[in-house]
């Protein structure tokens, strides 16, 4: 049985990428909300959670995540959300997380690329309403709303995450 901390878990994530195709911005709200509700779950849960393994990882994905942020390579919403996610997959599923955002991401620049560029064809862009084109996931081409490949990694993970075996 799926129980609430899981499906609290999922909505937010879902709230993370939606803000962020919307708006290009993930609200801090929603990063500390995930701690929150892996803090409570983990304390108050029957079962025992590694906390070293979730903190570390945590931690290491923050601070790597900092590196990224400095350099322009990934957005300050972007670090703290993956954080946050990586808090509750713990250290053991670190590896396949990651692997899922690159190749949640990877289809997302495709996506978009596409998109974009079937927007500008002058046959393509007669027949579209003008509000598709001027959809802020179409219209702005400098950023990805990575939250999208970040939260998707998250949900791909929802079963195997150590805290649902807790909870």
């Amino acid at each position: 049985m799926i129980s609430a901390v899981l499906v609290a878990y999922a909505v937010l994530l879902v709230v993370a990428a939606a803000f962020d195709v919307w708006r290009f911005e993930i609200p801090n709200t929603v990063s500390i909300a995930l701690i929150v509700l892996f803090l409570g779950a983990g304390l108050l849960g029957p079962g025992a959670i590694d906390w070293l393994s979730h903190g570390g990882a945590a931690i290491l994905v923050f601070a790597i995540g900092l590196v990224m942020f400095r350099f322009g390579i990934a957005g300050g919403g972007d670090v703290k959300l993956m954080a946050a996610i990586a808090l509750w997959v713990g250290l053991p599923l670190l590896p396949l997380y990651f692997v899922g955002v690159a190749l949640l991401g990877g289809l997302l620049c495709l996506v978009l690329l596409t998109l974009r560029a079937l927007v500008r064809m002058p046959v393509l862009a007669r027949c579209l309403p003008s509000r598709v084109a001027s959809l802020p996931i179409i219209a702005n081409r400098k950023y990805v709303p990575y939250a999208v490949a970040i939260a998707g990694a998250g949900l791909l993970l929802v079963r195997s995450l150590p805290i649902s075996s807790t909870v």
